[in-house]
């Protein structure tokens, strides 16, 4: 099984991988990680929902892996806890997908996706494809590798609503 297991980041990815997974899209979430203070209750609400497992932990650890979430500081955050919740950017979750399906159960049109080695530059051209009614995307092995937590994060969720081939060699596949 082709398949990518990832963590993903972010508070709209979370709230778009739930709505994905309540318009019955086949994804495999493990675990979400949240902040034990400042966490909003709705975003609790949405974790408990989409994952087996939820773990709170103490939000200066959750300080370290503020590393790849942008983060600018400002006035309207009220306390301390909340500017850790912003910078830790909301949560991290486990998550399995994409999942290579073959092309036969992907519905026309189709987004190519090869020569790419940017996961950001992926998630780029998913949000507008999918904007543009794209909904199934054939990847190049060197693609499928972007297929990553930043890609998703980039594609501001929409991700989670496509269908991936991975296609070995790409010419079979076009």
């Amino acid at each position: 099984l082709d398949c990518i297991v990832d963590v993903h980041y972010s508070e709209e990815c979370l709230r778009q991988l739930h709505d994905a997974l309540q318009a019955g899209f086949r994804i495999h979430v493990d675990s979400v990680l949240l902040p034990q203070l400042g966490a909003p209750a709705e975003l609790r609400s949405i974790a408990s929902a989409v994952a087996p497992t939820l773990y709170l932990a103490d939000p200066e650890i959750l300080a370290e892996f503020r590393q790849d979430v942008p983060w600018i500081p400002t006035d309207f955050m009220e306390s301390k806890d909340a500017r850790l919740f912003r910078r830790f950017d909301g949560c991290r979750f486990l998550v399995a997908f994409p999942c290579s399906i073959p092309i036969a159960e992907m519905v026309p049109p189709f987004v190519v996706l090869d020569g790419l080695n940017s996961a950001s530059n992926v998630g780029q051209v998913l949000r507008t494809a999918y904007h543009l009614g794209v909904n199934s995307v054939i990847v190049s092995p060197g693609a499928w590798s972007c297929l990553n937590g930043r890609a998703c994060r980039v594609s501001m969720g929409w991700f989670y609503r496509m269908s991936f081939h991975v296609a070995r060699p790409l010419s079979k596949a076009i």
